[in-house]
């Protein structure tokens, strides 16, 4: 695994990789720099920098992402954590796939949450009342062009109605479908 990290830390470095006559699109040094420090004090050490890629099974993977230890040595490594380390290791093994250092990425099906203490995620239905208040208050701050005054609704809206239109219509949905004709019959 040590011998494809460089090569990969080489080619993590571009979005999008120079070809002829292009300099190719870098990312930015943070997110590289992550990458690099979640390679070697997670992935790496984990697993162990002369285990050969080969050896590596999806298994493997997820049982010593699983018992990572936080630096302190004071528990378990926080499931966002384990989370950043999925992420390197899938990228890891997906460039290694594409360069041919491997026939199939270990990493592709992991798991992506690590732990009971997930992110709750909750339906907000707001009332047409607070619709109603929110475009109002977009209506104040959100002002429309003094060349557009004629546009302005007859209690003075603006680009609140933006808001009371996906509010009324439902177009703010993921469920929205693009209007088509219906057939004729």
């Amino acid at each position: 695994m040590s011998d494809w990290s460089p090569r990969f830390l080489a080619s993590y470095a571009f979005k999008v990789k120079p070809a002829k006559g292009f300099d190719g699109i870098t990312r930015p040094y943070a997110t590289w720099a992550k990458a690099k420090a979640v390679l070697h004090a997670n992935l790496l050490s984990a697993l162990g920098e002369h285990q050969k890629m080969r050896t590596v099974t999806h298994d493997m993977l997820v049982e010593d992402i699983g018992a990572l230890q936080r630096e302190d040595g004071a528990g378990p490594l926080a499931p966002s954590s384990k989370t950043t380390v999925v992420a390197v290791a899938r990228s890891f093994s997906r460039d290694a796939v594409r360069a041919g250092a491997l026939t199939a990425s270990p990493a592709a099906n992991l798991p992506t949450v690590w732990g009971a203490s997930g992110t709750g995620r909750g339906l907000l239905i707001p009332s047409i009342l607070d619709v109603e208040r929110l475009a109002r208050a977009m209506d104040r701050s959100w002002r429309l062009p003094k060349w557009a005054a004629d546009l302005y609704g007859p209690g003075g809206e603006g680009k609140g109605d933006i808001l009371r239109l996906m509010a009324h219509t439902g177009s703010g949905s993921r469920s929205w479908q693009p209007w088509r004709p219906r057939p004729s019959t």
